[in-house]
């Protein structure tokens, strides 16, 4: 008896909520609207704004960036630090 290959496997994509590519033409698709709708979700399923082919969500996960800027200074030694300010050293090392 032989045994069947498995099919292969769906592409899949991934990118920015205003430029997430389809996985089938590769343009970009813009869901920034369907997230204010509250309609974006793991496990529904839309066309791409220009192919028209479907496609399933697979992933939503919000993302939070953090940026920094050099300022000139440093922290006063006497001067206590807010919590959940200062950054400690790891111990145990």
């Amino acid at each position: 008896m032989s045994q069947q290959a498995p099919p292969p496997s769906r592409k899949q994509t991934s990118g920015l909520i205003h430029a997430v590519p389809c996985p089938h033409c590769g343009k970009n698709n813009d869901f920034r609207e369907i997230k204010n709708q509250h309609l974006l979700e793991t496990g529904s399923k839309f066309s791409c704004d220009h192919c028209q082919r479907m496609y399933i969500v697979t992933l939503c996960q919000p993302t939070t960036l953090v940026g920094l800027r050099q300022v000139e200074g440093k922290r006063p030694a006497q001067q206590t630090a807010k919590p959940g300010t200062a950054i400690s050293p790891r111990r145990g090392r």
